[in-house]
């Protein structure tokens, strides 16, 4: 029997697998829909990608629809619309190429899954018959998080975060009007949203799908406490400016307090110049395969300042058994988790209770484990792969239902 067809929109390719959006895609909505229908992906971007990297999608999940332009033209057609309404990044990210290849094929395909506001304008273009058959993943909340943003960052920063949140904001409101089919990371985000855009949410289908991740056989040991760590993309503005913070603020004094505490950062990017000639400081850059350090590792620490969605590291470490010190923000987009139980959170406001918190747990075993069990046992009920593969699958069945009602 032949399957049905679903276009995968990206503003990248999803392989490999370097950071929790790559992850979210590839492994919630790919997998989730890979067994029972073709998949086929359109991929505009900027980023220099390998043949190898494309031959493994295609032989595995389906043809790739590539569009490439330079970084010059990237942000050429960014400036472009500065006398306009569009955000910046959504201009930089069209490819006229791209949107002509969309016109004529997209009646090849019964749905659409769109990645971010950053593909939405492709199809913004379209019909309203052709947009009823699109989801538009919002991942989170982007104009929350540069609302955050402005607030934690300076000059010019600052000032650039207000004016693209603004068009955002704006932008992310327009969407909800022209399209049907929503998805978010968290409910926090979703309800932002709906808020902001002022949109009846019996009239639209907007779910929630969590970052579902697997559950690994092997959690952490917790035995030793004294291996500390951050986790996540340094080029990503909110981890870095997370990790900069944690490391001028609390490191000097963990280390004077705890001897042989080590801090162990994780994740692709350009290091913290300034804590490079630390010898307690050890840089992994990114790993494939985490099982291998996180089993060895006993707190994660992640002092979000700003952001939105749901962090991809926090669950992660969770899903290891591994306790977590967050602030409010980083814990907010983790729809039903107990502070305190299931994760420690606490105010960047209060020093002292962050560097308290750390020396308990480091210190304590019976409580490291405590809280590490507990945070194993809530990702394993409402953050697993499985889960979120299946909710995306069942959201797809439900666009070509409808749209194969309609259409008799």
């Amino acid at each position: 029997m032949k399957k049905d067809k679903i276009l995968i929109a990206l503003f990248r390719l999803p392989y490999p697998l370097t950071d929790g959006t790559r992850f979210k895609v590839f492994d919630n909505v790919i997998q989730g829909l890979t067994n029972v229908y073709d998949l086929e992906f359109l991929i505009t971007t900027y980023d220099a990608v390998s043949a190898e990297d494309i031959d493994y999608i295609e032989r595995y999940y389906g043809k790739v629809h590539l569009f490439r332009k330079s970084k010059v033209g990237f942000f050429r057609d960014a400036l472009r619309a500065l006398y306009s309404s569009i955000p910046f990044q959504v201009a930089g990210y069209f490819n006229k190429k791209a949107f002509s290849w969309i016109r004529n094929n997209i009646h090849l395909y019964k749905a659409v899954y769109v990645h971010e506001i950053r593909m939405t304008e492709y199809f913004i273009r379209l019909s309203d018959t052709l947009r009823s058959i699109c989801v538009v993943d919002f991942n989170d909340a982007l104009s929350l998080h540069y609302i955050q943003a402005s607030k934690k960052t300076f000059f010019p920063k600052s000032f650039m975060y207000r004016i693209e949140g603004k068009r955002v904001g704006k932008y992310e409101s327009k969407v909800m009007r022209l399209f049907t089919y929503f998805n978010v990371a968290s409910s926090r985000d979703r309800e932002f949203l709906l808020e902001k855009s002022k949109m009846d949410a019996a009239h639209i289908t907007f779910t929630a799908i969590p970052h579902g991740v697997h559950i690994p056989t092997d959690r952490a040991s917790l035995t030793e406490g004294k291996n500390i760590f951050f986790i996540g993309n340094l080029d990503y503005a909110p981890n870095r400016d997370a990790l900069r913070y944690f490391l001028t603020t609390f490191w000097e004094i963990l280390k004077n307090r705890i001897p042989g505490v080590y801090f162990h950062i994780i994740g692709k990017g350009k290091p913290i110049e300034s804590s490079l000639s630390d010898r307690r400081v050890r840089y992994h850059g990114f790993i494939q395969d985490l099982s291998s350090i996180l089993t060895q590792m006993s707190l994660l620490v992640a002092p979000i300042r700003y952001g939105a969605g749901t962090p991809s590291k926090i669950i992660d470490a969770m899903a290891y058994g591994i306790p977590v010190l967050t602030t409010p923000i980083g814990a907010e987009g983790i729809s039903g988790i107990l502070y305190d139980q299931e994760i420690i959170v606490c105010s960047l406001e209060d020093k002292d209770e962050w560097i308290n918190s750390i020396e308990r747990i480091v210190s304590d075993k019976e409580h490291r484990e405590k809280i590490g069990l507990r945070a194993r046992s809530f990702i394993s009920s409402h953050y697993s792969s499985h889960a979120s593969q299946t909710a995306f699958r069942e959201l797809f069945e439900k666009i070509i239902a409808t749209k194969h009602t309609s259409s008799h």
